[in-house]
């Protein structure tokens, strides 16, 4: 699957990777909690489309940005987003770029300002294989019928927040990421949703839902850890969980890449598949009793 961004009307190809994080809090909303990563590989013999990063003062280079796919299942439109970033790492090897998008909070307090628009199908439970998949399933009110997660992680205790982590296929169904979106759109109290898992329910309204964190991770930033159940308990800001530790090139490889260039292609587009995690966090008591249902 080959992806092309367009960014102010400029079209970005040979991309590798890309990763939307976006954390949403009951109290606040999202705010400047979004963002979007797309890293692009080439030869070291060729260039880049050009990326001018000169800004007014106010030090934002604001435009639209699209994501596609060339088999038209992922269609992403982020409205009047800010480029804040490039990183560049060039080797004897290949050359790659990182850009780095954030939304402003008076962006994001307008509310309507990206479409995610996802058109993979599904895959059956009996497709995986195992009693995990049959056992595991979940499903979000309003937006599909049950389907398997691909992991399920939790954090309970007795005397602070409870941590729920859920990894899926982002795919045409069930999407956390369109669920934090429709969240923050109802700024002034947002309609309970349940979250059915492993045939348990949670009910997502203002009293038991203190944030949602989601992140969807496509091809080369799927290599890339996320944020553990102890550190998300930790942080006094969800927002800065959303950011990424970014190190493509090691001494190792720039070494490797001059003296003995690997014998394969510079692009790996063996994971096509986009992957969603969210992280839900609970108010103190509200399912502990989860801690024996979910086993």
């Amino acid at each position: 699957m080959a992806i092309t961004a367009d960014f102010g009307g400029v079209k970005y190809e040979n991309i590798t990777g890309y990763r939307i994080a976006c954390g949403y809090e009951t109290r606040s909303g999202i705010q400047e909690s979004f963002y979007v990563y797309i890293e692009q590989v080439i030869s070291p013999q060729t260039k880049f489309s050009a990326l001018d990063m000169g800004v007014p003062a106010q030090g934002t280079k604001r435009g639209n940005l699209s994501l596609k796919d060339n088999f038209g299942e992922i269609d992403y439109h982020f409205s009047e987003i800010d480029l804040i970033q490039y990183q560049i790492h060039f080797s004897h090897y290949r050359k790659v770029r990182l850009l780095t998008f954030r939304y402003d909070k008076k962006v994001t307090d307008a509310g309507q300002f990206c479409t995610l628009n996802n058109n993979q199908q599904s895959k059956a439970a009996d497709e995986f294989r195992n009693q995990f998949a049959a056992d595991y399933q979940y499903s979000i009110q309003g937006q599909g019928f049950s389907e398997s997660l691909l992991s399920v992680s939790s954090k309970f205790e007795r005397r602070e927040k409870e941590y729920i982590r859920l990894g899926t296929v982002r795919n045409k169904q069930n999407s956390f990421m369109k669920l934090a979106l429709e969240l923050d759109s109802e700024k002034t109290g947002f309609t309970p949703r349940t979250v059915t898992y492993k045939g348990i329910q949670t009910t997502i309204d203002r009293q038991r839902l203190q944030a949602l964190i989601v992140d969807e991770t496509y091809g080369s930033f799927l290599k890339y850890g996320l944020p553990n159940l102890d550190v998300v308990a930790k942080s006094t800001s969800y927002g800065d969980l959303l950011a990424i530790e970014y190190n493509p090139l090691t001494p190792f490889q720039y070494l490797e890449h001059a003296e003995t260039p690997p014998n394969q292609s510079i692009i790996d587009n063996s994971l096509t598949t986009s992957i969603e995690t969210a992280i839900l966090v609970f108010s103190n008591g509200v399912y502990l009793d989860h801690s024996k249902e979910m086993v």
